[in-house]
Parts: C-alpha cells; structure tokens; sequence
C-alpha cells in the first residue's frame, strides 16, 4: 500500500485506497508518487540546496500530485451515482 498518497491527501484516504484496488493506471499513478517521494527523502541536499535532479523530481511530485487529484475528481462523481438512494438505482 501506498503511504505517500494518502498522506498528502489525508482528506481523501478512503477514496484513494478504493481507487488503488479498481484502476491500475491510478495505481501506477500512486507507484511514481511513491517512489519520488523516496527518492527525495533519500537525495535530499543536507543543505537545503537543490540539484538538478532535485529540480526535476520535485516538478515530477507536484504532475503527479496534479494527475492524482484529478483521477479522484473524475471518480467521484461516479461513487456518487452508485451510492444508496441516489437516482441512479
């Protein structure tokens, strides 16, 4: 499981382990966040300095950010259609 996501997101938890067990692109999706996350955890400058390849991750986390933020807006509107008691039962 993905630690990384729903910690950024801790607001929408629920719906991101839901959407990790149904859509593999948002899990792959998931799967680049974690591993950018770690890389910059581990390649971070003790300095508080940036590289290069600082630069280029830290542009990668805030896509991916984007690309999962914009995977659970186009999903919810479909949980909410297959709630109970919604219109479309």
């Amino acid at each position: 499981m993905c630690e990384h996501v729903p910690n950024r997101f801790p607001h929408l938890a629920e719906e991101i382990r839901s959407l990790m067990k149904e859509d593999l692109t948002f899990r792959e999706i998931c799967t680049d966040y974690e591993e950018v996350c770690t890389w910059l955890a581990y390649n971070a400058c003790p300095d508080g300095g940036t590289s290069e390849d600082t630069e280029h991750n830290l542009a990668l986390k805030r896509d991916l950010e984007r690309e999962i933020e914009e995977a659970l807006l186009r999903q919810r509107p479909r949980r909410e259609a297959s709630k109970p008691g919604s219109n479309n039962e």
